[in-house]
């Protein structure tokens, strides 16, 4: 996948160390985590489906922001000032991304893997400076979903398009809208 393949080079750029396989997710994280973002995958039981939780720092994703601009990774029209003025719609639009290689690399490497619930969460600091975690979106996801699409031309801002029940939380609407405003 090109796009990830960008996105480990970048995660040299930023002093990642890339391990050996063992966790599903450790590429993911290895290149993401420097950027800000970092996943879990619980596995699920009978009718209950696995549960791919993916926690955006805001902080770290804004800090991110120039070095993923220069790979092109992110929009080299998106100022530091408007994100720092939009930060959870800054910090959603990569977690979006981010949310595309994590999806691929999942069921890859979990053959396992059939229907999975996803939340794409986002960690920031209140007006107090406390420490909070909120899920911005929440969908699922299925192995027959996945094996349809093109990982190498697939735009991440397909996702809502492609997956199942598709919603952002009220917590998210009530905090971003006002940023458009």
């Amino acid at each position: 996948m090109q796009k990830h393949a960008t996105v480990l080079a970048i995660a040299a750029l930023l002093s990642a160390t890339v391990t050996a396989a063992g966790n599903p997710l450790d590429e993911f994280n290895d290149a993401y985590g420097n950027m800000g973002c970092h996943a879990i995958l619980k596995e699920g039981s009978g009718k209950t489906p696995a549960l791919l939780t993916m926690t955006c720092d805001q902080g770290e994703v804004l800090e991110a922001i120039p070095v993923m601009q220069s790979a092109g990774i992110v929009n080299a029209e998106m100022s530091q000032t408007w994100a720092r003025l939009h930060p959870f719609t800054a910090a959603f639009a990569v977690s979006n991304i981010a949310l595309e290689a994590l999806i691929d690399e999942a069921y890859k490497n979990s053959p396992g893997l059939n229907v999975v619930q996803v939340h794409s969460d986002i960690q920031y600091a209140d007006d107090f400076g406390h420490d909070k975690h909120n899920t911005a979106a929440v969908f699922s996801f299925d192995r027959a979903t996945w094996k349809k699409i093109n990982w190498d031309k697939f735009p991440a801002s397909n996702i809502p398009k492609v997956s199942r029940g598709y919603r952002l939380t009220p917590w998210f609407n009530a905090t971003a809208g006002p940023e458009t405003e």
